[in-house]
């Protein structure tokens, strides 16, 4: 199952110092002899970090993380040992070479054969920790992702391309519809990424790890940060509360395609690139979009604030700056077509001190340069055009479709619908003008769960296999998929003021979404639902 022991006679400058700052915390529960033989694991992996014997060190992790991190073929310039190179020690050895001596503060047994040491070290004055995990196999430990250890007792499900492990608390989430969907998605994405089939097919054989967690808290315990969800690039595991976590598998794919990336990117373009591709927080694309107009129009975000690293995790929170990078590089990619798009990405690429040394004028510089504009207000004003015109691309605005005749009519709402559009109107008899409209009745949701639909509605009322539903007051409508729990588009009055939206005097209220957000259904043959409140 796991790694033989590496072979004997590996040097040990470090060992003795390792083991000296261990003894004194070790856990009681563990056998002394047990204790010294993971104390000495530690200290011979940083040795073959220190000596730079990479391939020794890849050894001692288990053929399972071995195997995983060299899955999809993804090797990360600057970064020699893939397999580790999210940990402070693997992702910047030359600076961390002289601080491998004091490495653990803290040794855990955990369960079934696991333990888990603390590195923790001071680093040019800062604090630099990182959990460790390895698991005893015979007379042996060899490192192992954390997630193994959480997820070891987890059910596993699988579709075409993901495998995915299973929080007992979330197993009535997972469903054979649910996985179908996450499918469609994943395909949709290679294609708009422009994968090519051959690897597509790759994927599909050897599948995506996806660590479905029942909470970000349980996240945060896995990958040592606080995030919905990560894709981790030493394992190409994606582990996240949310499934199938668009936004990461989105970072993933683009690793995939770019096979040898550099490991860090400029925020503005890694961030945007997910957001473009994949949206966020359970929103998608379309709704991100069309909120990044109303945030870049009133100037909450600016891009010559959040162009170089510092700027953009500390200028303004995440809710502000996603949206607005992802508008930015889909901007980008219809300029310059996806393949010289990524040529810039990579342009942006590098060392975390390469990142982290770019300033603005050098960011514009090559911004400027890739798009064949003459400077960076020249750049800023085509972004603003295309702004403009992505106004009337929205994927809900409100008022009804040109057509005559409602395509369906029931109590409280009517149903328009042309070529691009779908268009409801509903009216209430009372002045709060507020309700939920569910269509889409799918075979195989009845007595499934959605997140989703539990956060809005809670757990009283059971979910009754409706996949779709709009959602609307007077200040604003959704539309909601329950099955993928995402918003798929959204109006809000107070961004963008209409009075076509609701009309106080006849009490009703009209909003449109384009009609391939719920893909081919036929209206004509629908079953609706529809609950006022």
């Amino acid at each position: 199952m796991y790694n033989r022991k590496p072979q004997e006679g590996l040097v040990r400058i470090r060992f003795c110092q390792v083991a000296t700052v261990l003894l004194f915390l070790a856990s009681p529960a563990l056998g002394q002899a047990q204790f010294e033989k993971a104390v000495q694991v530690m200290g011979e992996y940083f040795e073959m970090l220190a000596t730079y014997n990479i391939e020794t060190a890849e050894l001692m992790w288990t053929d399972q993380a071995q195997e995983r991190s060299r899955r999809f073929g993804i090797e990360f310039t600057g970064a020699p040992l893939k397999i580790d190179c999210v940990s402070p020690v693997g992702r910047n050895p030359d600076l961390m070479l002289g601080n491998l001596a004091r490495t653990a503060r803290k040794h855990e047994d955990l369960e079934d054969g696991y333990v888990r040491l603390l590195y923790s070290s001071i680093v040019n004055s800062d604090l630099v920790e990182h959990n460790y995990y390895m698991v005893k196999s015979g007379d042996w430990y060899f490192l192992t992702y954390a997630q193994d250890y959480f997820a070891r007792n987890w059910d596993i499900v699988e579709s075409r391309y993901f495998r995915v492990h299973v929080d007992p608390d979330r197993k009535p989430y997972v469903y054979a519809g649910r996985l179908q969907a996450a499918d469609h998605l994943f395909e949709k994405l290679v294609g708009d990424i422009q994968i090519g089939d051959s690897t597509v097919e790759m994927i599909a054989a050897k599948k995506i790890e996806f660590f479905y967690c029942n909470s970000d808290e349980q996240v945060k315990e896995i990958t040592g940060h606080s995030t919905r969800g990560t894709a981790d690039l030493a394992s190409s595991d994606i582990i996240s509360a949310s499934f199938p976590h668009l936004h990461e598998l989105a970072h993933l794919l683009v690793n995939i395609k770019l096979r040898k990336p550099p490991l860090y990117t400029l925020p503005i373009v890694r961030e945007g690139t997910a957001v473009a591709f994949g949206g966020r927080w359970g929103k998608d694309v379309e709704a991100l979009l069309d909120l990044a107009l109303f945030l870049h129009r009133e100037k909450l975000v600016e891009l010559d604030s959040i162009l170089t690293r510092k700027g953009f995790h500390e200028t303004v929170g995440a809710d502000i700056s996603y949206p607005v990078v992802g508008l930015w590089v889909t901007f980008l990619i219809d300029h310059l077509g996806l393949e010289r798009f990524f040529d810039l990405y990579l342009e942006l690429s590098g060392s975390i001190d390469e990142i982290n040394k770019l300033e603005s004028d050098q960011i514009k510089a090559v911004f400027t340069d890739f798009s064949g504009t003459t400077d960076w207000p020249a750049l800023v004003n085509k972004f603003e055009a295309y702004m403009l015109d992505r106004l009337d691309r929205r994927a809900a605005v409100p008022g009804r479709p040109a057509a005559d005749a409602p395509v369906v009519s029931g109590d409280g709402y009517s149903l328009f619908q042309d070529d691009d559009w779908l268009g409801f109107v509903f009216v209430t008899d009372s002045s709060g003008a507020q309700g939920s409209l569910f269509f889409g009745r799918e075979d195989g949701l009845e007595g499934v769960r959605s997140e989703l639909y539990e956060e809005q509605f809670g757990t009283e009322r059971e979910f009754e296999g409706f996949r779709y539903a709009i959602r609307y007051d007077k200040n604003e409508a959704g539309l909601y998929d329950y099955v993928t729990s995402r918003l798929l588009a959204k109006y809000i009055h107070d961004i963008s003021p209409s009075e076509e939206y609701y009309d106080p005097e006849a009490r009703s209220l009209a909003i449109r979404f384009r009609r391939h957000l719920v893909g081919n259904l036929d209206f004509a043959k629908e079953e609706f639902v529809h609950l006022p409140e």
